[in-house]
């Protein structure tokens, strides 16, 4: 017989199912209609636009649903939302590539707004998994620039909204599926010029991750406690050893004394808090992370 903790635990991977349903239907929607040429590409975009829009608004303002199940809606929509600005240029070929990140940056605010109105620890953790699964899920199309763009752009968004809305849940869960994801879909790049961009979008995603991580205890007062300082430490091991990678694949030389300038810019920012912060619980983070890059370096 399931117990209550069984119960308790099935309902929260509900909403996650949920979110990458809708995730899923929108995927088959452009896969169907790309192989297929089923509809026009207008209507193909139209149509997946409609569902993200009506996902988003009834999340909004179905007031007959539980606040925390609209969150939930809400969430999926704003990824939807974010899989029709991305596929409006790279599958769609409808706007130029500018349009498709003004877009992008029209959802971002959209997203900001109804963190506001949820508040809900969960929903960004949705919307982050959702919009970082978008170019995966959808694969195939490579548009170097363009998956760069987006990426910072998100890395901007979810670290903004993470301050202002105090929940340090959602630079955490951003941080790693940013990260990893763009090293995912550029594993296999070898000319140096991508190679050069590549280390540039990671490097400046980790310093937006870890500014936005800094700037939150600042703004909010809350030094990092070491439990969720820990948390961040396999995503800077991941960080330094796929950059290292990156870094030695275009250049060997520069491979230890680039990595040894991460070390240097953590240190930085954990020095500026000390000077602001009392009782601050990041030292071990910090400092193993120092003593890997050092030893290694």
């Amino acid at each position: 017989e399931p117990t209550a903790d069984s119960l308790k635990a099935s309902i929260r991977i509900l909403p996650l199912v949920a979110v990458i349903c809708f995730l899923l239907a929108g995927v088959f929607m452009i896969r169907l209609a790309v192989e297929s040429g089923w509809l026009t590409p207008f209507r193909q975009l139209s149509l997946l636009t409609l569902l993200a829009v009506t996902t988003t608004a009834a999340g909004r303002g179905l007031s007959l649903l539980d606040r925390q199940y609209r969150s939930y809606l809400s969430a999926a929509g704003v990824s939807l939302m974010y899989m029709a600005a991305y596929s409006s240029y790279l599958y769609f070929q409808l706007l130029p590539a500018e349009v498709s990140m003004g877009l992008a940056l029209g959802v971002s605010a959209i997203s900001l707004a109804l963190f506001h109105y949820h508040r809900n620890e969960l929903f960004p953790v949705l919307t982050s998994l959702g919009t970082y699964l978008v170019p995966l899920l959808l694969g195939e199309k490579q548009d170097l620039i363009f998956h760069s763009s987006y990426f910072v752009i998100w890395a901007l968004a979810f670290s903004t909204a993470s301050t202002f809305l105090r929940t340090r849940t959602l630079t955490l869960t951003a941080s790693y599926l940013g990260l990893g994801v763009f090293t995912l879909l550029h594993l296999k790049v070898m000319n140096a010029t991508d190679l050069g961009t590549v280390i540039l979008v990671q490097t400046l995603q980790f310093g937006i991750f870890a500014y936005g991580v800094y700037g939150y205890s600042l703004r909010n007062r809350e030094p990092l406690t070491s439990g969720v300082a820990l948390a961040y430490l396999p995503i800077l091991l991941f960080f330094y050893g796929t950059t290292y990678f990156f870094l030695n694949r275009l250049n060997p030389d520069v491979a230890p004394w680039a990595s040894l300038s991460f070390a240097g810019f953590v240190y930085l920012l954990y020095r500026k808090a000390q000077q602001v912060l009392t009782h601050l619980q990041s030292e071990s983070l910090v400092f193993r992370y120092l003593t890997v890059i050092l030893f290694q370096s």
